[in-house]
């Protein structure tokens, strides 16, 4: 007697035998659930230094009121490190400048008064800003920079 399997047949079972061996077929994992939302750091206000504005010109060994908006910051956070700094073209002056990176204007004021009296330097003369930095743990950002404002320490008009 001759055996024959098409080779449709023969396929089915060949099929048939892999699946009895390999045994069920396993549910894929579950998703896991999203990650609860990160605390992360406190967000960083930026208020808008509305005081010395454009043009501003502040004599040399005066009292100034730098002035800034707490419409936006947010209620129950501390900000300790503050500080005002002048700068210009957008860079905090360097070195051992009055009001530069080791000497700055103002420290550890508190942001939520909205204004910090500083004294103008005796030794600068020109075009600046002031930048009011708050260290919030995020160095890529540069906090707030006023407009540009004039520091006059002789008598030209």
């Amino acid at each position: 007697m001759k055996f024959s399997l098409s080779s449709t047949a023969l396929l089915a079972l060949l099929a048939l035998a892999g699946s009895a061996r390999a045994g069920p077929v396993a549910p894929a994992p579950p998703t896991p659930p999203p990650p609860p939302p990160s605390q992360g750091p406190h967000i960083l206000p930026s208020p808008g230094i509305s005081y010395p504005a454009f043009s501003t010109r502040w004599w040399g060994a005066t009292h100034h009121n730098v002035s800034w908006s707490t419409k936006d910051l947010p209620t129950g956070q501390h900000f300790p490190n503050t500080a005002l700094f002048l700068a210009r073209n957008g860079f905090v002056l360097g070195g051992d400048l009055p009001g530069g990176e080791n000497h700055p204007l103002a420290t550890n004021f508190s942001l939520f008064e909205g204004r910090c009296v500083v004294d103008t330097p005796t030794t600068l003369d020109g075009q600046y800003e002031i930048m009011l930095f708050v260290d919030h743990g995020n160095s890529a950002d540069n906090g707030s920079v006023s407009e540009e404002f004039y520091i006059r320490n002789f008598y030209d008009d």
